[in-house]
């Protein structure tokens, strides 16, 4: 105890020692990652950066020994990537198991594998563009760092989520072709994508991280292709005219003139929640039935056609996971619809049921790579702050981090391929959002004080994947376990990545939350008295 009120108080100290040197300007030597400068609201602990200093995710030591292992910490007291080295002990895997006094223990056996991991990512949103825009040049520039930045100054993130014209998170509603009955789509423009810096922030990530791949999502056609001729309400599509063959030509277009200046992508969702929504935002919705018609007969061949999209990987559903038995034995039991589709894309807005580790919803993702194990599953989209009762941004709130942590372990720990939040940047009230859906972000921007931003614990718990475990690892076997019928098994998933890494994540969540002492063994090789802190997130790392 002494010696951890030790290191905390010294690491306290040193982020003064930093604060104060920045602060004058000073040139620092001696720090290979700057630690957080929190602020305390009465939601818990945030991270403050402005033009002066900004702490940063602390890279993998490059001279990490065969039979050492790193632990990175972030905690609902203020850890935030805390870094610490240990060393493993040799002793047989039966010896260690009689002998250990840890009642939780996790095995992990990396000839077992899993999916390939594409990687973490978020939403290039127009509320995050007006943000951003409204900041200072040197803040812009420490913002795309945090996310796309090289050498693990940020979570390293390799997807983009990119909307087709607007959502609920634009200023107002819009579409590339406002003309009405413009069926030949002579008046198609993205225009606006360049008013509004889009594109010169696309092409800005891209040159941060030329390895990112975009997948793109249309929220709804022009008002003028809707029965209702609203994209409001939940509406659907016209099915005189040719609408859904226009439709469909409409997104191809999207890709077509963004790849004339030099944006290309990686994949497209058929439609962002066609399930339907609360009605009160943009929004078209489709049957299983209707989707896996529109994708048959009208947006797969039009993909196909197109020398430009006839290579991009076309997900289905784009919604909860709750839709997932049945959208899935509808459209993917079609040969015919199928054999267009690549993937199956979910949204999290169902994870506060999924209380324990395997919990039903997350089921239904296992159920559905058993059923269809051809096919991708991908996590699109995932927002806290987005229910009435706890609407908008929480400074420093580690549940909903911990809450970040959860469903990305459940949904890897079931086959996803990688996990997208939502908005990158959002100012202090959830926003902007035109239709008043405010939620919370991993950054939050002042955008009164434009030379300052915060860092959400949600943003840690993103870099405790995204950071260490890099697009291309694959997921291993691990298994949790506890000897007491008092103790939880550790929440918990693991990788073996392209450079040959061990990265295993660990969660001790809960509204009652205490320390929790657990142990590892790999191979022949054991890591005894290991202690996740109360209300923590962990990333253990150490060669294969």
């Amino acid at each position: 105890m002494m010696k951890r009120l030790f290191i905390s108080k010294f690491q306290k100290f040193i982020s003064l020692v930093l604060l104060l040197l920045i602060n004058n300007n000073n040139f620092i030597l001696f720090s290979s990652a700057l630690p957080c400068a929190k602020v305390t609201t009465s939601h818990g602990i945030s991270c403050l950066c402005n033009t002066k200093y900004c702490d940063t995710v602390p890279p993998l030591p490059s001279n990490l020994g065969s039979n050492q292992y790193v632990i990175y910490t972030s905690s609902k007291k203020g850890l935030r990537l805390d870094q610490t080295i240990g060393t493993f002990k040799n002793f047989e895997e039966q010896t260690f198991m009689t002998s250990t006094s840890s009642p939780r223990k996790i095995h992990i056996n990396d000839k077992v594998l899993y999916q390939t991991i594409h990687g973490f990512g978020n939403a290039i949103t127009d509320a995050a563009l007006v943000n951003y825009y409204k900041m200072e040049p040197q803040i812009q520039e420490l913002l795309l760092k945090q996310y796309w930045g090289a050498d693990n100054e940020g979570t390293n993130f390799y997807i983009g989520r990119i909307p087709i014209s607007s959502t609920d998170f634009s200023t107002h509603v819009y579409s590339y072709d406002d003309v009405n009955d413009d069926y030949d789509l002579k008046h198609f423009s993205i225009q606006v994508d360049h008013d509004i810096g889009k594109i010169d922030f696309i092409k800005k990530v891209q040159s941060l991280n030329p390895n990112i791949s975009f997948f793109a999502t249309s929220w709804a056609p022009p008002a003028w292709m809707t029965k209702q001729n609203t994209t409001i309400k939940n509406p659907s599509l016209r099915k005189d005219n040719n609408i859904p063959e226009i439709y469909s030509n409409y997104i191809v277009k999207f890709f077509e003139e963004y790849k004339k200046i030099g944006i290309t992508f990686w994949g497209l969702t058929a439609q962002n929640e066609p399930a339907g929504n609360t009605g009160t935002w943009q929004d078209l919705k489709f049957s299983p039935e209707e989707e896996r018609d529109f994708i048959k007969q009208c947006l797969g061949p039009a993909l196909k056609k197109s020398n430009v999209t006839n290579n991009i990987k076309l997900m289905m559903l784009d919604d909860q996971r709750i839709h997932l038995p049945t959208w899935t034995k509808t459209i993917l039991s079609d040969s015919d619809a199928a054999k267009y589709i690549d993937g199956i894309a979910v949204h999290w807005y169902a994870a506060t049921e999924d209380i324990t580790p395997s919990g039903l919803y997350f089921g239904f993702m296992n159920k559905t790579h058993t059923d269809y194990p051809s096919f991708f599953l991908l996590a699109t989209e995932a927002c806290e702050g987005f229910l009435p009762w706890s609407k908008g941004v929480e400074l420093g709130s580690w549940t909903r981090g911990e809450t970040y942590a959860h469903d990305i372990i459940g949904d890897i720990n079931n086959w996803a391929t990688g996990w997208t939040d939502w908005n990158a940047f959002l100012d202090l009230k959830g926003g902007p959002n035109w239709a008043n859906n405010e939620c919370d972000s991993p950054i939050i921007l002042d955008t009164e004080n434009t030379t300052q931003f915060y860092k959400q614990p949600m943003y840690y718990a993103l870099a405790h994947f995204s950071s260490y475990v890099p697009k291309g690892s694959v997921r291993i076997d691990v298994q949790s376990e506890s000897t007491s019928i008092l103790k939880a098994p550790m929440e918990c998933t693991g990788f073996k990545t392209p450079d040959g890494h061990i990265v295993l994540v660990v969660l001790n969540k809960g509204l009652v939350s205490s320390d929790a002492e657990y142990s590892i063994t790999y191979g022949n090789k054991t890591i005894s008295n290991l202690v996740a802190p109360a209300n923590s997130l962990q990333t253990l790392i150490w060669n294969a």
